[in-house]
């Protein structure tokens, strides 16, 4: 989780009905970093080391979820595919 300095943000998943998370057979994650609608934003998410920050971010948590789900699967804790970790 990393604070954003202008948009609002969320530590809670949210799921809906998106077509791109729902119409493809692969696992997907839909991600908001921020809004192309907000000046601020959009200033911020033009800088370098914003960029990498993000990037950053997805990554360790892609990670992260990545170990979890492995682990979770060696100890016969995951129920469900699409079980949330």
């Amino acid at each position: 989780y990393h604070s954003w300095p202008h948009s609002q943000p969320k530590k809670h998943v949210r799921q809906g009905p998106f077509h791109v998370l729902t119409e493809i057979s692969l696992p997907s994650v839909l991600i908001e970093t921020a809004f192309l609608t907000n000046n601020k934003d959009v200033q911020w998410l033009s800088q370098a080391k914003t960029q990498q920050a993000i990037a950053q971010s997805i990554y360790r948590g892609l990670k992260n979820y990545r170990e979890r789900w492995r682990k979770s699967r060696e100890d016969g804790s995951l129920q469900a595919s699409n079980q949330s970790l």
